[in-house]
């Protein structure tokens, strides 16, 4: 039971590690940039349907925020930025919940304000 969080925090750290590649295998899976943006051009210019471009798994807690729509090039650098901000937030969370839970298991009394929070930060963890 010591070493979950210390085991969050590294799981953590290879999902950051798989998740900060996906913008450039989609990228790579179109063939290159200009290619993708060619065929988003033309999956507009044929009357695509929208489809949901955010709010699927990791990121499920956007959904009810963000409509499907019809992909356009801004949507890249868009996706790119909120995959930089999930690769910064979810280790800094693992991190604290990691040093909340590890400074409590040591008797540290400093923490106890914060170890009524490890919980949440878990929930926001995953949200």
């Amino acid at each position: 039971a010591e070493a979950a969080p210390v085991w969050r925090f590294l799981l953590t750290l290879v999902l950051v590690s798989v998740v900060k590649g996906v913008p450039s295998l989609f990228v790579d899976v179109a063939g290159g940039p200009v290619k993708l943006q060619l065929r988003m051009k033309d999956y507009r210019a044929r009357g695509g349907e929208p489809i949901r471009l955010y709010g699927n798994p990791p990121f499920c807690c956007i959904r009810p925020c963000v409509k499907p729509k019809i992909p356009e090039p801004v949507d890249l650098p868009k996706m790119r930025l909120g995959i930089f901000q999930f690769c910064i937030v979810q280790p800094l969370l693992a991190f604290l919940d990691l040093f909340i839970q590890t400074e409590t298991a040591l008797g540290a009394r400093f923490v106890e304000p914060l170890a009524r929070l490890s919980p949440w930060l878990r929930v926001i963890a995953i949200v």
